[in-house]
This record gives structure tokens, sequence and C-alpha cells, in this order.
């Protein structure tokens, strides 16, 4: 027995041998994904007062008034004691002190940035789909068409 239908044809079907007697919608699994922002940290920044201990060196100045009695002079007395001759004595005029003073000035600034960054990731899903199984049973009786 020979085919003799061309397979590039296409196959006319005679609309008056079926019967349309229900229909089923399979279904398939759709992901979808939800961004959910969670805190993953949080950040304290803060400045902190250190301390540290330097030595600061300078010159002080200090005025004298020097008096010195030659033997022979006149008697020189100085908070009602006399001054002995050749002797030099000393009084003090005025004198510097130092005087610490702390000035905070600028000596870095740091800047602070908050960032955002994009990255890819890979979320593995597992997805169900329908598929049509048809189960077909014979009736007690029933003539298999399958059997010559």
């Amino acid at each position: 027995m020979t085919d003799s239908h061309d397979p590039t044809q296409p196959v006319s079907v005679q609309s008056d041998t079926r019967e349309l007697v229900g229909r089923l919608e399979l279904r398939a699994e759709r992901a979808t994904l939800d961004k959910v922002r969670a805190e993953a940290g949080t950040v304290v920044v803060r400045r902190e007062l250190r301390q540290r201990q330097e030595v600061l060196t300078v010159e002080l100045m200090s005025e004298v008034l020097v008096i010195e009695t030659k033997s022979g002079g006149p008697d020189v007395y100085l908070d009602g004691v006399l001054l002995p001759a050749g002797e030099p004595r000393e009084l003090l005029l005025y004198t510097e002190m130092a005087e610490v003073t702390k000035v905070p000035h600028v000596v870095e600034e740091v800047k602070v940035y908050k960032e955002w960054r994009a990255v890819q990731r890979s979320v593995p899903v597992q997805l169900g789909y329908e598929t049509l199984v048809v189960d077909e049973q014979l009736l007690p009786g029933a003539v298999d068409p399958t059997t010559p």
C-alpha cells in the first residue's frame, strides 16, 4: 500500500466529523521577582578628641636692674640693708612668661559618601507546569480498536 499523500500539502479535515466537548487550560507557573530592602548594618561616624604630649621651647627675656657700688663711694641701702662695695645686686623689673593658648584648626577634611552599587545576582527557582495526560480506559465489553 502506497501513501499517495504529499506531505507538503495541507490535510483537509471535514468539520462535520468533530464536535467540541470541552476545553482545558494548561497552566504554567511564572516567576516574579520582588526586591526587598533589608538593613545589612549600621555605621556610626563620630569625632573623638585624642591627647598627645608636646614640648614647646621658647626663649623668655627678663629685665633686671643691676646695682653695684665701688669702694670709697657713698653708702647704698637696698630695702634698708647696706649694699657692700663691689658686690652687684639685681632687681627684677619685668619678666616674660609663656602662656599657651590652644586654637583648633582644620588639619584634614574627611568626606563621607553614601553610594549605590548594582550587583547582578542569579536566583534559581523551580517552576511547575501542567501537561495534558490522556489515560485510555476501556469499558467492560468494549472492543479495543487497536486490536486486529
